[in-house]
């Protein structure tokens, strides 16, 4: 069973007490919790509410806030062990926390009494900039904490910077703007209906990721052969040399893949290829009577056209095998590419 587990950390007090090592005792999270901030991330939690005075008893957490000490000012790289200083927010009768003298002392010509420190600061120390576990701080830390608070605001300016936002944005919520005009928005447009395909046609098509795409049905088919031919696929990726040799090993570990029009590639990993998949299918699968022309068989090529590569996917039903002759019209010399 988990126990309650103590480390030493280093006490501010706000009397004219010295800087002193002090035990502070953590207890195990029983609750897992989602975006746990930075004292938490250890599985464990804080208790420095024990040295602060006039703090209300029973919050626990509630009843304090913590600054993460990171870096120095002029500093390029972050410590590999940082430290988190809390310091209490809610005190016992409502009335301010005394100002920290060991924080003023350090500061000196820098101390403002509006951006001052108070109550007792307790400062803990990570063993890795992941917050994964606490260790053991000692005095040796302190000129790197004395130089930080030399130069960084108190509980005091933390607080009314949050306060001061607040108002800001409640302010903007209830400012009256005489030449202001409220009009309604606009009505969502209408649902958009798949075109028919018409033979011989081609349909330009914009997807959600930028890619244009170029469905070019087989020439002069019959009308009920449309949705039975051979379709083709045109999309400008806009890859590099060196990209395109490495998307050759996905497209063709993709090939011959069964598809499915409610469902994606089986394949884990193919996304890009699912999504331009996703376009074809709402255009080729808008009418129940060519339902049973699913699954199809999804073949891939990649080729280079004017300095970019391009992607070109073949749908075959799968009543119809690898014998199928691909007409003359979708080869990459006789076909525009978007």
């Amino acid at each position: 069973m988990d126990q309650m587990l103590a480390y030493d950390a280093i006490l501010f007090t706000a009397d004219e007490r010295p800087p002193h090592v002090v035990p502070l005792m953590t207890s195990p999270l029983t609750t897992p919790m989602p975006n746990l901030p930075e004292p938490f991330l250890c599985g464990r939690m804080p208790h420095p509410e024990m040295y602060m005075d006039y703090i209300t008893e029973g919050l626990g957490p509630r009843s304090w806030r913590f600054q993460v000490i990171e870096h120095l000012e002029g500093m390029t790289r972050k410590f590999a062990t940082p430290y988190i200083v809390f310091y209490p927010i809610v005190s016992r009768d409502g009335m301010p926390f005394p100002l920290n003298k060991g924080v003023r002392e350090i500061q000196g010509d820098n101390y403002e009494e509006a951006k001052a420190w108070r109550g007792n600061l307790v400062v803990a120390k990570y063993r890795d900039q992941e917050y994964a576990s606490m260790m053991d701080a000692s005095m040796a830390d302190f000129p790197i904490l004395k130089n930080w608070l030399l130069r960084h605001e108190g509980t005091q300016a933390v607080i009314a910077r949050l306060l001061e936002s607040n108002s800001k944005e409640a302010d903007a919520h209830l400012r009256y703007r005489p030449a202001a005009k409220w009009t309604p928005p606009p009505p969502p447009p209408p649902p958009r209906k798949p075109p028919k395909a018409i033979p011989g046609a081609s349909l330009l098509i914009r997807t959600r990721i930028g890619v244009t795409m170029n469905r070019i049905p087989p020439p002069k088919p019959p009308p009920t052969e449309i949705y039975n031919g051979l379709h083709s696929l045109w999309a400008k990726t806009g890859m590099t040399a060196n990209e395109f040799r490495e998307f050759t090993n996905l497209v063709e570990n993709t090939s011959d893949k069964y598809l499915s029009p409610r469902g994606s590639i089986r394949n884990q990993g193919r996304q890009m290829l699912s999504k331009h998949y996703a376009e074809v299918a709402k255009l080729w699968h808008h009418e129940d009577k060519y339902k049973d022309d699913w699954p199809v068989r999804l073949y891939t090529k990649l080729y280079l056209a004017s300095d970019d590569v391009c992607i070109q996917m073949v749908l075959i039903p799968a009543g119809r095998g690898a014998d199928y002759v691909v007409p003359a019209s979708l080869t990459p010399e006789n076909t525009d590419v978007y």
